[in-house]
């Protein structure tokens, strides 16, 4: 992969387990070479964007069962467990979250989604308790389980601090760094979700500085939600950190990331290094 197309920010930090699960995973799913454009980036954004959620609208799901905080796909037999923390007022029926959960199925995973209160913008107390009615229905151990955070879902995995292997897709890491680097419409939309977080912490880099699973950043620079600043930060973490690798494409969107297949690379780079950090 040419830098022009992606970067792995921390190579030469991160722990060689980390970067040999990171380099299968992009070797196995990496992203689509498409052409990088550096002008009109938010508008380019904002066509990935709804491009990704117009295709995963026609994804079919399975049928689930769904308590106060879990939605469960299961898959027989199985011991790996997937828990999906989904964007910003998502559920399993988001067009964000219906690829994931169809493609970690595929692979053989038990999959939950987070079923968030919609009163909440998240809750890192809600999603610990789904997460441990997963691993009780399904029976996973703990070293088989893992968890994929989407935008503000994976904000709220790092603030969570779960035990457990993490891959944290367009996350902002920091609303209010968020808000001055945004245009007029980006910011104001920020502005509202940081505005209805009662926390007084709106950053989650303490936690991804703190933690000790292995954890994988993916971001795109043409995100019209996430600037420039809030990359830079995602990066700084992995050097900083050699349990953190960070992954910045060209193209992606928010949580786009829409190869020439019409698939979700991302999706498909989180799995292959969850997969790889769980192999026993």
């Amino acid at each position: 992969m040419g830098d022009s197309v992606s970067k792995l920010a921390g190579k030469e930090c991160i722990s060689r387990e980390v970067r040999k699960h990171v380099e299968t995973a992009l070797a196995k799913a990496g992203p689509h070479r498409a052409r990088p454009r550096r002008f009109c980036r938010f508008w380019f954004g904002i066509a990935d964007t709804f491009f990704a959620i117009w295709r995963g609208r026609s994804v079919t799901l399975p049928d689930f069962v769904k308590n106060e905080e879990t939605v469960l796909f299961r898959c027989v037999p199985s011991d790996r467990l997937l828990v999906v923390a989904p964007p910003i007022r998502g559920d399993e029926r988001s067009a964000n979250v219906r690829p994931l959960v169809v493609a970690a199925l595929s692979r053989g995973w038990s999959v939950a989604v987070h079923s968030r209160d919609r009163k909440h913008i998240f809750d890192e107390h809600s999603l610990r308790v789904c997460v441990e009615k997963a691993r009780t229905t399904t029976g996973a151990a703990a070293s088989k389980t893992c968890v994929v955070g989407l935008s503000i879902g994976a904000y709220e995995a790092c603030k969570a601090r779960l035990p457990y292997p993490l891959v944290s897709i367009s996350n902002g890491y920091d609303l209010e760094t968020a808000k001055q680097g945004l245009n007029r419409f980006a910011r104001r939309y920020v502005t509202r979700l940081a505005s209805s977080i009662r926390s007084g912490n709106l950053s989650c880099v303490e936690e991804l500085l703190c933690c000790s699973r292995p954890t994988l950043l993916i971001n795109s620079r043409n995100d019209p939600v996430v600037p420039k600043q809030c990359l830079d930060i995602g990066d700084s973490i992995a050097h900083a950190n050699p349990h953190v690798a960070s992954v910045t494409t060209a193209r992606g969107g928010h949580l786009g990331f829409v190869g020439g297949d019409g698939k979700r690379w991302a999706y498909d780079v989180a799995l292959e290094f969850l997969q790889s950090v769980t192999i026993r």
